[in-house]
């Protein structure tokens, strides 16, 4: 089954054994990266010194479709920070709605729990894992046994590495060499060296900025 890189990101973000999604900001600015490196690789936009450049292209696609539409009504160029931030709090309902295409595809499936009785949490466990264990192999192969990465790989390990979400692919005894490794590909690989890894350092510095101002306003 083809997935689109963003369902194989969200398929990522949800624990296999909960079937939560694992933080919040995977379904803010984690997935707003996905959206934007999905457009880059689309061809609906290009990067130049960290700027976003709207092309005038269609795409069929209506989380594309909606994405590139936002960045259109900027009436200007907009830097890749400023594009994740408003990705982030403009598509989360997106977020929901690959959820929703993964479930109609059979691929997850939805059920509530009630937690003291009072508030409900909503649970997205597998309903047929082998999507997701294709790529969870694929990205293992590539970090444990050195298999050559395909740039779509390469940018999958990155929001891997931005979010922190290593824990859903390798073994925990794997975790800390998994890091390692991550971060030497994403430095020394070709396809890294692009404005692929500049997403993915602007993944990081926004996501910083998030946790830095939701941990000030938990503690006052």
């Amino acid at each position: 089954m083809q997935l689109s890189f963003y369902e194989k990101y969200v398929l990522l973000t949800i624990d296999d054994e909960k079937g939560n999604v694992v933080h919040s900001h995977a379904k803010t600015h984690g997935f707003a990266g996905a959206v934007l490196i999905e457009l880059l690789n689309a061809g609906l936009v290009e990067v130049s010194e960290k700027i976003i450049v709207v092309k005038a292209v269609q795409t069929t696609d209506p989380i594309l479709f909606k994405a590139h539409t936002l960045l259109t009504e900027q009436n200007k160029s907009v830097s890749i920070d400023k594009v994740i931030r408003l990705f982030g709090s403009r598509l989360a309902k997106s977020f929901d709605e690959v959820i929703t295409a993964l479930i109609d595809k059979n691929i997850l499936t939805f059920s509530e729990q009630k937690l003291l009785w009072v508030f409900t949490l909503k649970r997205y466990p597998t309903s047929d894992p082998k999507p997701e264990m294709l790529v969870k192999k694929r990205l293992r192969q590539i970090v444990l046994e050195g298999v050559h990465p395909e740039l779509e790989e390469i940018q999958l390990l990155g929001l891997v590495q931005a979010l922190d979400l290593h824990r859903q692919i390798f073994e925990k005894d794997k975790i800390k060499d998994a890091k390692r490794t991550i971060k030497t590909l994403l430095t020394d690989m070709p396809v890294a060296k692009s404005v692929h890894k500049t997403i993915q350092e602007e993944i990081m510095v926004v996501l910083m900025a998030s946790i830095a101002v939701t941990t000030v306003v938990t503690a006052s």
